[in-house]
């Protein structure tokens, strides 16, 4: 994951069972704490509470992996939301409106895992601009 270089500095046997073995990073964080916040879609926050720097794929976490009741969305109209596809974070609250307004709730891990979720990893590893993930996300969604 994208970020500032981190260094293992050991475990801490203190934590949860579930993360008893994860490493802790210098900055005080266990990996078991990032993969968690990762998988809920709450990793953008994470970076933010830890002082990482905000790649563009984390602005569509919380799309890719929240379930439904974390899903927020916006007042926009579809024409506003079109036009305003100009920085991630607009991208993340467009993708969580058409979310909401197109995808049946029992429809939304399926929308996740073949359309959300190869987005937010096709950003990990080449960049597109905000306008052209929103276009893909959209035309997958309708």
């Amino acid at each position: 994951m994208k970020g500032r270089a981190r260094r293992r500095i050991g475990h801490d046997p203190t934590l949860e069972p579930r993360h008893a073995t994860s490493p802790i990073w210098e900055d005080g964080y266990s990996a078991g704490e990032e993969c968690d916040a990762y998988l809920a879609g709450t990793y953008q926050e994470w970076c933010q509470r830890s002082g990482l720097e905000l790649s563009p794929w984390t602005y569509l976490n919380r799309v890719a992996h929240a379930d439904w009741r974390a899903l927020r969305g916006s007042d926009l109209e579809d024409a506003e939301r079109r036009a305003s596809a100009r920085s991630w974070s607009d991208v993340g609250v467009m993708i969580e409106d058409l979310l909401l307004e197109r995808v049946h709730p029992e429809d939304l891990s399926r929308v996740q895992r073949e359309v959300l979720i190869p987005l937010e990893l096709e950003l990990c590893n080449r960049l597109i601009s905000p306008r052209q993930a929103f276009a893909r996300a959209e035309s997958a969604i309708l």
